[in-house]
């Protein structure tokens, strides 16, 4: 069920140095997703409408509100690690903000291909057979995995994508679909990249110690950065359950 995944497993490099290849590559991943996954779904007899790929009525409005959730999280994430630590944002007057903020664009069609790999057809079906909580843990180490590829530690993406996996997952079974989980994704992805934790080409501020704190600020940095990503797991876990519950009281 899962071996068309694994052509994207790490196919679409992370480190490409212009922001129009990274928006390229999302279109044609996308394109190539969705070109899979409906041959996947016709030979199993699934429409697109069973596996939350269809347009519906107000499927643009829920990638609108994911845009706002995400940005949301992103957002009260880089303000804690800022407010209670020795980082702050400086701004970068030399970047080409047009050029960042139109490459920022870029993000969409990249989360659009992630969602449709992740959390499109395998996780819907995956989820049918074993059930949500064990087609939560499944997708978030694949999607750490994937990610891995592009040249960080499994540990390091775990921590991230991995964590952030269970956040688009509920968000897709909650909304029975991608769009939802797509706006969450891109706006995240906007966010950290606005302050350079993507590429240099998209980073309006940065984010940099203030002078005299580079040593004695780093074990609080690690644990409140630590914090942050356990926060998030408590969210996309504790979701995952309460839906669970929710399911089995209906039931």
């Amino acid at each position: 069920m899962f071996i068309w995944i694994l052509p994207f497993m790490g196919f679409f490099p992370a480190h490409q140095e212009y922001v129009v290849n990274r928006a390229l590559f999302g279109v044609y991943g996308t394109i190539l997703a969705f070109i899979i996954i409906n041959i996947l779904a016709r030979a199993e007899g699934a429409k697109r409408v069973d596996i939350g790929l269809s347009w519906k009525r107000g499927t643009f409005l829920r990638f609108v509100a994911g845009l706002g959730i995400g940005l949301a999280m992103a957002g009260i994430m880089i303000y804690t690690l800022t407010a209670f630590t020795e980082y702050s944002l400086v701004f970068d007057p030399d970047l080409d903000s047009s050029k960042a903020l139109l490459g920022l664009l870029g993000f969409v069609p990249l989360a659009l291909m992630e969602e449709i790999i992740f959390r499109g057809y395998p996780f819907m079906k995956l989820k049918k057979i074993f059930g949500l909580r064990i087609t939560q843990v499944v997708m978030a180490i694949l999607f750490a995995y994937y990610h891995d590829r592009t040249g960080a530690t499994l540990h390091l993406q775990l921590m991230g994508p991995g964590i952030w996996a269970f956040i688009y997952g509920i968000a897709a079974v909650w909304s029975k679909g991608i769009a939802l989980p797509t706006g969450i994704h891109a706006a995240a992805n906007m966010v950290l990249a606005l302050v350079g934790t993507k590429h240099e080409d998209y980073a309006l501020w940065n984010i940099e110690l203030s002078a005299g704190y580079i040593e004695s600020a780093e074990p609080r940095i690690i644990m409140i950065n630590y914090m942050l990503q356990i926060g998030l797991l408590i969210v996309g876990v504790g979701l995952t359950e309460w839906w669970i519950r929710r399911k089995e009281e209906e039931a």
